[in-house]
């Protein structure tokens, strides 16, 4: 029986994480272990099927089976590091790296990032820079706002530009094809 409050992502995680990475399994079969029977609700084990695989939490063995990945259960290296800085609350750059096991540049990277943001505050000690969690911040944030959605948007323009330029270029080419075919 679902635990209340517990989401149907978190459900189906359970459900597969105790099957472990050696049994594979259906969607049919996730859907029963958690109690889901209508088909409304099954449509939703697959969008949960996706962000899984995404993920790298689960892999897709053959056609509509999958299975558990091995040591999926770890937290990526952001979600390290805000850990580590929301339990420390002031942190350098080397120490981050080496309490959250990720490169130094990628913790520095990321304390930047957050002090862009205003998340912390950047201040030299010594030779080196302190980050500070900025007064009374709390809240969870696995990826600082910033450009990323821009560069997103930027790419997805050039995409459909290109995209529309190769359809303008398969109608002329099959065009050419016709007259050479009524020659």
């Amino acid at each position: 029986m679902p635990k209340r409050g517990e989401g149907l992502a978190g459900r189906c995680r359970a459900v597969w994480t105790k099957m472990g990475p050696q049994r594979i399994w259906t969607a049919d079969e996730l859907a029963d272990a958690v109690g889901i029977q209508s088909y409304a609700d099954k449509k939703m084990i697959w969008t949960v099927l996706r962000d899984a695989r995404r993920r790298g939490e689960i892999e897709r063995v053959d056609k509509g089976k999958y299975r558990a990945r091995a040591g999926a259960g770890r937290r990526c290296g952001r979600d390290r590091m805000w850990s580590v800085i929301r339990m420390r609350r002031r942190i350098t750059a080397d120490d981050l790296a080496e309490l959250a096991g990720v490169e130094r540049s990628y913790a520095s990277s990321y304390l930047r990032d957050l002090a862009r943001t205003e998340v912390v505050r950047a201040r030299w000690q010594g030779r080196q820079r302190v980050y500070e969690l900025a007064h009374g911040y709390t809240g969870h944030m696995q990826t600082p706002p910033g450009d990323n959605a821009e560069r997103i948007r930027r790419f997805r323009a050039k995409k459909k530009a290109a995209m529309e330029a190769l359809d303008k270029a398969m109608g002329a080419l099959q065009e050419a094809r016709a007259a050479l075919a009524d020659d």
